[in-house]
């Protein structure tokens, strides 16, 4: 079992940031992630097809924007250190940002930092005399990985409300909060035929589609000659109605719409499809004026569901809501 000063669930970009911020101030920080790796929505994937040919892509937001002076810098910093680079800029609309070479870089990054351990669901956190106590289930029992002063929950709303002990008061603020699932489906497409989703437009979506993005034109991606790799983010309204889905009928179906708009066959070489329970917010948590909540017996959340408030920008909600519950604790 680690003894520390915090201990952080949760590998997404609002725990890490958290995480690094206290690190800097000294404190002793131990991270834990259920999933194999860090990113959350800043996840990405890497395939090889029936083919033999390398493609990458990233399964959550397509690409970073900033709002805040903050935040901006943060961007910046990054593209110095060539965590990320600059993708699309049009116009006066504010310019995207991506991970090099792909978008989980980011948390990658911060990882590298920071004494992150993957492969650990913590299941139940309980305060004994002074200290958060995190547990893991092995077999039939119940077994501590941390102690700590002080305790972040990084995670959607839903799995933070399911880890708060019954009587801990932040419960019934994070209740407030729900999250819409959504389907992304990745699709690799032969351009020696031509490629008419290039003539899509957001007006022009589908119903079931609520966005898409060109992954192998974003700076250092693998992608083989004579290949365009697709992103598209079904509509939480389609993806709720079908939540319980084969991947493959999630495919077939979303390919059949944007077939059916651009008005013919597109030759696929591949696909990849991901679930996402907790995607999009559908009511923002209002309780959180501050971006995180923090609780008087050592306790912190964060997560963008906690700051939309402060940004309409998912990544860069996750962002604010962790540096300032890290800036919390640093004044304590």
């Amino acid at each position: 079992m680690m003894n520390c000063d915090v201990a952080v669930i949760g590998a997404g970009l609002s725990g890490l940031v958290a995480a690094k911020r206290l690190q800097d101030e000294g404190l002793r920080v131990a991270c834990f992630e259920k999933a194999r790796g860090s990113g959350g929505r800043l996840s990405s994937k890497r395939l090889v097809t029936e083919q033999g040919l390398n493609i990458s892509f990233d399964l959550g937001c397509s690409a970073v924007t900033a709002t805040t002076d903050v935040f901006k810098k943060q961007l910046e910093t990054w593209a110095e250190d060539h965590v990320v680079s600059p993708w699309l800029s049009v116009g006066e609309a504010l310019p995207q940002y991506v991970g090099v070479p792909r978008n989980s870089s980011i948390t990658r990054n911060l990882v590298d930092q920071l004494n992150v351990s993957f492969g650990v669901k913590v299941t139940r956190v309980s305060r004994e005399g002074d200290r958060w106590v995190c547990y893991q289930n092995m077999g039939d029992e119940l077994v501590p990985v941390s102690s700590s002063k002080y305790l972040i929950i990084s995670a959607p709303p839903e799995q933070t409300f399911d880890l708060l002990p019954i009587d801990n008061s932040l419960r019934s603020l994070v209740s407030k909060s729900r999250s819409l699932p959504q389907w992304v489906l990745m699709i690799a497409t032969d351009t020696s035929r031509g490629d008419k989703f290039r003539s899509l437009s957001p007006m022009s979506f589908p119903s079931s589609v609520s966005g898409m993005s060109l992954e192998s034109s974003k700076p250092n991606r693998e992608t083989p000659e004579h290949i365009n790799v697709w992103q598209v983010q079904a509509s939480t309204d389609w993806s709720r109605q079908r939540t319980d889905w084969l991947p493959d009928a999630v495919a077939k179906s979303l390919i059949a719409d944007l077939e059916t708009t651009i008005g013919e066959s597109v030759h696929v070489i591949a696909t990849y499809v991901h679930r996402w329970l907790y995607s999009v917010h559908r009511e923002v948590n209002q309780a959180s004026e501050q971006g995180y909540l923090w609780g008087d017996d050592g306790i912190g959340l964060c997560g963008d569901y906690l700051a939309m408030g402060l940004s309409e920008f998912g990544l860069e909600a996750a962002y604010l809501s962790g540096s300032k519950l890290g800036e919390k604790l640093c004044s304590l």
